[in-house]
């Protein structure tokens, strides 16, 4: 294929760059492009790198390879979209635990790790430092895999986490951010037959769980000290600090035919669960009930919801990442990696994805959601299959996986 094309560029990071249409050769790639951006006077910083996005797919080679990989016509006008480039990911730290990491909540530099042992430690990403590991199981003589764990969100002095075990409770423990003490369990909830398999927190005062008994439990004020707390003797307050106050709940949704293997929070009234039915449900809190179901094709293994774009984006076992629209009932095909995906997050500006892909590759994939096909990075640190992801507002990445690994990194 050899001639010219005609192409409109134009760009939401560079306003100055709204050319008007121009023949340019079809050897054009990335560099020449760069070079006649450029030359449109986009007065642009020194060092910035640019990429260039035809029809929801990133330019990687010449225009005549790209349009024939994509089946695109030469006898019509291709408006390319100028991007900023996305800086590559830096890695940091790494930290070896005992056993698998099955989930990761991160809170600027502070990251909770779930292990199979029925631990969970706080690692300081950024001191690359353990400051405590506690058991979380209802038995610590015989601790069983703690599968989710979340922050909970407070605006107390003190922090509160939760993590749901394979035993079918939720540890909630409080920490007074001292690093010269651990935490300490507040409450043991309980409700739920079978393994906990997701934790999310719409507010300090409500917590939704789910798992293998299909069913999602509320659970309120779980931020809240045990009543008399303060008045306990030491001795009292040491015994009751072994597990916590047990606590239970009537309160649950029902809706989904299977195990429930993810959740994400949409606001403090609205959330999303999906599970090995092949659904993706959103439920109102306000009137306890189901306000809308998304049909997938797969079983889901991972949800996340962007607060800015108002998207969902699932995981599952069909080797897609989509992006669900939660005011309808369909949804866009995002990606078709190699293999199924177990984690998927939106990144700080929300046009940025990762995910982990599984059993297979053992790499965490960084995407633009406005490009399909192409990743824009790889992070290649793990040596096993990579179970669960995590970004947090200071930009860092982590993930951890069956090989016991956990790996940061910042993105910029």
């Amino acid at each position: 294929m050899t001639g010219e094309i005609v192409i409109k560029l134009s760009s939401p990071d560079f306003p100055a760059i709204d050319a008007e249409a121009i023949e340019v050769p079809l050897t054009t790639g990335p560099e020449e492009l760069t070079t006649l951006v450029e030359g449109l006077n986009a007065k642009l910083d020194e060092g910035v790198q640019l990429d260039f996005l035809l029809r929801d797919q990133l330019i990687r080679t010449s225009l005549t390879k790209h349009l024939e990989e994509n089946e695109i016509e030469t006898d019509v006008k291709l408006d390319i979209l100028v991007l900023k480039k996305q800086d590559a990911p830096v890695p940091e730290n790494s930290y070896t635990a005992e056993d698998w990491i099955s989930d990761i909540a991160s809170r600027g530099d502070q990251v909770l790790l779930a292990s199979y042992d029925g631990t969970v430690a706080l690692w300081d990403a950024e001191e690359d430092e353990v400051l405590f590991s506690v058991n979380c199981s209802r038995n610590v003589d015989q601790s069983e895999p703690i599968k989710c764990v979340t922050w909970v969100d407070t605006e107390k002095e003190d922090s509160i986490f939760a993590a749901g075990s394979m035993d079918g409770d939720i540890a909630i423990f409080r920490w007074e951010n001292d690093r010269t003490k651990k935490a300490v369990p507040m409450y043991s909830l309980r409700g739920h037959h079978g393994s906990v398999e997701t934790v999310a927190c719409l507010s300090d005062r409500v917590l939704v769980s789910g798992g293998q008994d299909k069913n999602v439990r509320v659970w309120k004020d779980i931020a809240e000290l045990p009543q008399g707390w303060e008045e306990l003797s030491a001795k009292k307050r040491a015994k009751r600090e072994e597990r916590g106050e047990v606590k239970t709940s009537d309160v649950y949704l029902e809706g989904h035919s299977e195990s429930i293997s993810c959740s994400t929070v949409m606001s403090k009234e609205e959330f999303a669960t999906a599970g090995m039915d092949n659904t993706l449900r959103i439920w109102d809190l306000n009137k306890m009930s189901e306000s809308n179901t998304l049909q997938g094709v797969k079983a889901f293994f991972d949800i996340d919801y962007s607060q800015h774009s108002k998207l969902i984006a699932s995981g599952s076992s069909d080797r897609h990442v989509r992006l669900w629209d939660p005011r309808t009932t369909t949804g866009k095909v995002s990606q078709k990696p190699p293999r199924k995906i177990n984690k998927v997050r939106f990144l700080l500006n929300h046009l940025r994805l990762i995910h982990s892909g599984g059993s297979y590759d053992n790499v965490v994939k960084m995407w633009d959601i406005r490009s399909t096909k192409t990743p824009l990075y790889d992070m290649q640190k793990h040596e096993d299959k990579v179970l669960c992801s995590a970004w947090s507002r200071s930009k860092l990445v982590v993930s951890g996986g069956s090989d016991k690994q956990i790996h940061s990194y910042r993105v910029k």
